[in-house]
């Protein structure tokens, strides 16, 4: 599981079969924060704000444009814009799927987060690396 940013959106490749609230649970184990601490429900807050409105990619194309874009790849460029470079980046494995984060619409705050803060992506990401999901 990793976040990226690639042509001024932000996308996660994710195990097809993750389960949002599962995911948060191990997250928040691994956050180490104390129960009903500051902490605890600012962290909360944030994954929630990352995660509620990501789009599933991988299962629009599947779902609805299959017919139109013969590839995935070729989705990736045409609807989501993305350059060879970026779509090699992604390289998601048969079990993956790759969602498109919408955090603007949920919070202000977390897009400036992303876009401002220059080793927030790196260390979110290092984060999820440990979650085995």
């Amino acid at each position: 599981m990793r976040l990226l940013k690639l042509n001024e959106s932000y996308f996660c490749i994710i195990k097809e079969e993750a389960v949002f609230d599962k995911l948060k649970k191990k997250f928040m184990d691994k956050s180490k924060t104390k129960t009903n601490s500051f902490a605890e429900k600012y962290l909360i807050k944030l994954f929630e704000d990352i995660f509620k409105s990501a789009l599933d990619i991988k299962k629009i194309y599947f779902d609805f444009y299959k017919e139109e874009y013969k590839e995935f790849s070729d989705f990736l460029y045409q609807k989501e814009l993305l350059n060879e470079d970026e779509i090699k980046i992604i390289n998601l494995h048969e079990d993956q799927t790759l969602l498109k984060l919408r955090m603007s619409l949920n919070s202000y705050n977390i897009s400036t987060l992303f876009d401002h803060e220059d080793d927030f992506i790196k260390y979110f990401n290092q984060m999820l690396e440990e979650i085995d999901i």
